[in-house]
């Protein structure tokens, strides 16, 4: 893959997850806190993800190729699996990291209702 398409595409991936923030802060205010850590993590989050699955795809679709394999059929289905993997263990490492800070969003802190 192109250099300049993979900054690209992972310079995308903040923006996106901005909206993303803006929506759930709109639709749910009672339920979330804004905190600086929150926003942090979600964004090097969605970095990290994005960046994981450039890497694989460079190095898994020419071994499909050597090996003569459709790398519609092959590497999509690889990278979905992995990509769910290695999601929920990014996401378990933010709430962590949020919990360690003591941020009202994480996982076993009260929460102001």
């Amino acid at each position: 893959m192109n250099a300049s398409v993979s900054r690209w595409l992972i310079a995308m991936c903040v923006p996106a997850v901005s909206v993303y923030l803006c929506a759930i802060f709109v639709l749910c205010p009672n339920d979330v806190d804004i905190t600086f850590y929150l926003i942090v993590c979600t964004l090097a989050s969605a970095v990290a993800q994005v960046t994981i699955i450039q890497c694989l795809t460079y190095m898994v679709t020419p071994i499909t190729w050597k090996l003569d394999w459709d790398p519609d059929n092959c590497v999509i289905p690889i990278l979905m699996s992995i990509s769910d993997c290695s999601g929920n263990a990014i996401l378990l490492t933010a709430f962590l990291f949020l919990k360690h800070m003591a941020d009202p969003n994480s996982v076993g802190q009260n929460h102001l209702h």
